[in-house]
């Protein structure tokens, strides 16, 4: 198939990082891919870096006349057999150019809500594919008014090839840190906003410091709250046990080096892309019973669930993993496991099955993890 993906997100989260390894992906398993990305943004960089063939052209999003005349040309010149976006601003210019010319449109979401009903009531309608990331994101959008048979669930795609167990990449980021080899480094990843359940995460490590003397924090990440989070940490009594990292736009050597990551989000995440990447670099998680992230992994065999907002129960599992190395060792091999059913590739083949057969509906994901061979760093 050829298939052109079009973006004007100027961001550097999940839903880029999905639409850069998806596109990827599906270029690996011998489909014809291009790009049409806003000018000087991290994706347009990303795509070129990954050896996508980009036009970025400066445009606004929507209906821009500059997209709309570079599009239509795309389509003239490329032929493309499918318009993608994960872009909500592009749904209904992508739409319309696609029932214009005959070209079919998939369209992926990554809240857990839209906001406009009428977007809501129909762009699932008419679009070829909508794709959500979790089960629990599905029934959230069929619960405000989504035709649910609309609504076709695809998890987010990771490398596993970049995301992986290495010694290399451990020694080299505990060594970036000054931290010995004994440690037991807990790590947060993401944006440290109070919603993000940072200051949770602070409560708990602080319960739990005070009973194992090897553990050691590490946060990346930049928001609004950092400052808030650093004083905090200055004002505890193990404020030499915490590092405050800026934030990485790639993760693949910083997460192998961590012995566990902890996702305390309060909020309704509708996926939790970190804690898939940590898992398939052999690290358990802990992370919050909130919305989709539960999803992400087998709890009691890759890492554990605890109520959103437990500070208690968070240093609780945290403690359960910190005090034994046998136990948390065999979770990170599990987890390494389980990261198969999120495999780049195998979710570009679901992808390519859902475009290739117009009533292709994929069952809700099984429970268990598939068996897969992950290539994995020297």
């Amino acid at each position: 198939m050829k298939l052109l993906f079009i973006d004007a997100s100027r961001g550097i989260g999940g839903t880029e990082h999905h639409a850069v390894a998806l596109t990827c992906a599906m270029r690996d398993i011998g489909h014809d891919v291009r790009a049409l990305i806003r000018d000087g943004t991290w994706l347009a960089g990303a795509f070129e870096n990954a050896g996508i063939a980009t036009e970025a052209i400066v445009f606004r999003g929507g209906f821009d006349p500059r997209l709309m005349k570079r599009l239509y040309a795309a389509i003239r010149d490329f032929r493309p057999d499918w318009l993608i976006s994960n872009d909500s601003r592009l749904y209904w210019p992508l739409v319309v150019v696609g029932r214009s010319t005959g070209v079919r449109v998939a369209l992926f979401r990554h809240l857990a809500s839209i906001s406009k009903a009428v977007t809501r009531r129909w762009i699932p309608r008419l679009a070829d594919r909508f794709f959500v990331v979790s089960n629990y994101q599905r029934a959230k959008l069929a619960r405000d008014g989504a035709l649910a048979t609309h609504l076709k669930v695809l998890y987010n795609p990771i490398d596993l090839a970049r995301f992986c167990p290495s010694a290399e990449c451990r020694n080299a980021f505990r060594n970036r840190i000054d931290s010995s080899s004994h440690d037991i480094i807990v790590g947060f990843a993401g944006r440290p906003a109070p919603e993000k359940g940072i200051f949770v995460l602070e409560q708990a490590l602080t319960l739990a410091m005070r009973r194992v003397a090897r553990l050691r924090a590490v946060w990346i990440g930049e928001g609004p709250a950092l400052e808030r989070l650093s004083g905090k940490i200055q004002a505890s009594a193990y404020a030499r046990r915490h590092a405050l990292l800026s934030y990485e736009s790639d993760l693949s050597a910083v997460l192998p080096g961590l012995d566990l990551l902890a996702v305390p989000s309060l909020s309704l995440e509708t996926f939790g892309r970190i804690s898939a990447e940590a898992q398939a670099c052999g690290v358990p998680v802990v992370c919050s019973d909130s919305g989709g992230l539960a999803e992400t992994l087998r709890p009691g065999t890759s890492g554990h669930l605890v109520p959103a907002g437990d500070a208690y129960a968070l240093a609780q599992q945290i403690l359960a993993l910190t005090c034994n190395d046998v136990l948390r060792s065999e979770m990170g091999r599990q987890a390494h496991r389980h990261a198969g059913r999120f495999c780049a590739l195998r979710v570009a083949r679901m992808f390519e099955a859902a475009l290739a057969d117009a009533d292709f509906v994929p069952a809700p994901p099984a429970l268990h993890a598939e068996r897969h061979e992950i290539t994995q760093r020297p």
